[in-house]
This record gives structure tokens, sequence and C-alpha cells, in this order.
């Protein structure tokens, strides 16, 4: 009777163990990542969400890494798109003066923003604080092009609005690169 109540306990801390140990395997969920990072990121959680829910490789990130690759890859997308855009209406205002001037510094600082963003994804494997750094870095092009326009005295709009949103993914990859 002794030893039949010590093998019912083993087996009920095996149990338990087992149990304890499958829920952690498991996790978080991938809209439960996105909740964790996203409602770090302030005024731009309802584009992080968005963004990051949009993108069909989200549903099989299994952990903060693997949303970070993710929205790291998206923002250097997006930031290369948007050099694209400034280049193509450089073209069209080949003329010097103001425009091409403030132009040109954006394209400059959208190079640098794409280096920061491309340097965040590959430290993610390799140095978070590196990669978190890089991430907060590539949010200072936008910034730049916005102050290179209002330096010049002119407004374009499109430009301003892509402006926000590399920023936006400068944010979102501060908050997840920090939760690495």
């Amino acid at each position: 009777m002794h030893s039949l109540s010590h093998l019912l306990l083993l087996a009920t801390l095996l149990i338990l163990s087992l149990s304890i140990i499958h829920v952690k395997a498991r996790g978080k969920t991938p809209s439960q990542l996105v909740e964790e990072v996203c409602s770090r990121t302030g005024d731009t959680s309802s584009f992080c969400t968005k963004t990051l829910e949009s993108d069909p490789r989200t549903s099989s990130a299994r952990d903060f890494r693997a949303l970070a690759k993710i929205a790291l890859d998206l923002a250097v997308t997006n930031s290369t798109k948007t050099e694209a855009y400034i280049k193509n209406m450089l073209k069209k205002n080949a003329k010097p003066g103001k425009l091409k001037s403030a132009l040109e510094s954006c394209v400059a600082s959208y190079e640098e923003t794409i280096i920061s963003f491309r340097s965040a994804l590959v430290e993610i494997d390799e140095d978070k604080m590196s990669a978190n750094y890089d991430a907060k870095v590539a949010g200072d092009g936008p910034l730049q092009c916005d102050q290179a326009l209002e330096s010049a005295g002119v407004k374009v709009e499109s430009i301003s609005m892509a402006n926000q949103i590399t920023y936006r993914f400068s944010v979102i990859g501060v908050e997840i690169t920090d939760l690495l």
C-alpha cells in the first residue's frame, strides 16, 4: 500500500510536469505576439496591428524573433519603395532649386534608413541590442527628409505621408527588438 501511494504521487507529479512543459512549449499565438508588440507602440499601435496581421507570414510566427524578422523585412521593403518614389520624383524635377535639393537630401536619408533597417534585420540573430539601436536610427531618415522639405519651404504631401509610415516602422522595430 505504501509503495502504491508513492507510485500514484510520482505519476501525478509526472503528469503535472508534462502538462507544464506542454503549455510552455506552445508559447504565445501569433495574435498574442502582435498584440503584445503593438500595445507598446503608442500612437502607432493601430498601424502596427494592421500591418503585421496583413502579412501572411505572421500567422506562422511562433516567437518575437520571427515576428521581428517579418516587421523589419516589411520596413526594408517600405523604405526601398519610398526611396524609389523620391528618386522618380527627383528625375521629374531635375532642374536646380529648393525642391531638387530637398529631394536629394531625402534620397540620402532613405539610403541610410534602408541600411539601418537591413542591419537590424541581420542583427536579430546576432546582437539584439544592435538590432534595437539600428531600428531606432532608421527613424532618423524620415525625420531628416521632413526637415529638408520644410527648410526648402516645399510641401510634398505624398512624401510626408511616406515619412510617417517609415517612422512608424522604426517605432515597431524598436519595440519588437526590445522584446527579444
